[in-house]
């Protein structure tokens, strides 16, 4: 039997196959479904604005999708009088929400959304002296999702365009990690997960770590002993 898109909707919100959901609840998710596709219907493309200072270094994430390429997250590295700031950017089809982390050069970490600050934490400064690692943030992402928030990748905006392949994302268990590491450091590791493929912006202190990650998690079989594959 051929799948639907409503049976591939189900799957990427990790709902159970449609034949095993009782009537009721599955007329409910049914309309959950329509009215999310009417939402995104609304939806225009385009093309956010990423650079705010010539100084900045910006580096992108995005998805080719045939002739569109499809902006995942970008990072931003702002020079300071003592280090750098950086900011990781969600792009969202509201774009109200204006989801983003950041790390400032004093070390201090926050999560942004909707014009609010949802958390904040000390972080060593990312600085020459830095050691070890940071996550910025870790988010899931597939190409279903990115066609959804329909924001585009114009290359000249960036440094660097980190472009993943659909087949790189062929499955909706993905997500993307950037951390901040010293020079030469791995990504902080990530459970029940294997590295996808991965791109460093060396150069400088802190050095910038862009990872994909692919689940490896299988529910009642997945253990310590064989969550990495």
């Amino acid at each position: 039997m051929s799948t639907t898109a409503f049976d591939e909707w189900l799957k990427r919100k990790q709902f159970p196959d449609a034949a095993s959901i009782p009537p009721e609840q599955l007329a409910l998710l049914r309309t959950s479904y329509e009215e999310e596709n009417q939402r995104a219907a609304k939806i225009t493309r385009w093309t956010p604005t990423a650079r705010r200072n010539p100084a900045d270094t910006l580096y992108a994430v995005a998805v080719r999708d045939g002739a569109d390429l499809w902006l995942l997250t970008w990072i931003r590295r702002a020079p300071k009088k003592r280090g750098h700031d950086f900011v990781m950017m969600l792009p969202r089809p509201d774009r109200s929400i204006d989801a983003h982390a950041t790390l400032h050069v004093g070390g201090r970490f926050n999560l942004w959304g909707h014009g609010f600050l949802h958390w904040t934490r000390q972080r060593q400064s990312p600085d020459a002296n830095f050691k070890g690692h940071v996550q910025l943030t870790k988010t899931p992402i597939s190409l279903s999702g990115a066609r959804v928030v329909k924001a585009l990748c114009e290359p000249s905006y960036f440094n660097d365009v980190f472009e993943l392949t659909p087949s790189e994302l062929a499955v909706n268990e993905c997500a993307v990690a950037v951390d901040l590491v010293e020079r030469g450091g791995a990504a902080l590791v990530q459970p029940w997960s294997r590295i996808v493929t991965q791109r460093c912006h060396a150069g400088h202190v802190p050095e910038v770590l862009i990872t994909i990650w692919k689940s490896t998690f299988e529910p009642g079989a997945s253990d310590e002993s064989n969550a990495w594959t």
